[in-house]
């Protein structure tokens, strides 16, 4: 479970089961649709190597464009 907050006062929590091999999906039970952004898809995180892991996720504006976030972290020494 993640829980974090902002400075304004949100919250949100976040939930995993954990990982399945190399990959981790977390859930957002709380997600509402807003006036913009009408639903999103789980982050999934995929473990690549011990020094590198991926991260994918996505949401629905309003407008029906759909916006894809993805990212790398590698650990450097």
């Amino acid at each position: 479970v993640d829980v974090y907050t902002d400075d304004q006062g949100g919250y949100g929590i976040t939930y995993s089961p954990g990982w399945s091999g190399t990959t981790m999906i977390w859930k957002d039970p709380l997600f509402t649709p807003g006036p913009n952004i009408v639903a999103n898809s789980p982050l999934t995180v995929t473990k690549v190597s011990d020094t590198k892991q991926t991260s994918h996720s996505s949401f629905k504006e309003k407008s029906g464009r759909t916006v894809t976030v993805d990212t790398v972290c590698t650990k450097t020494s």
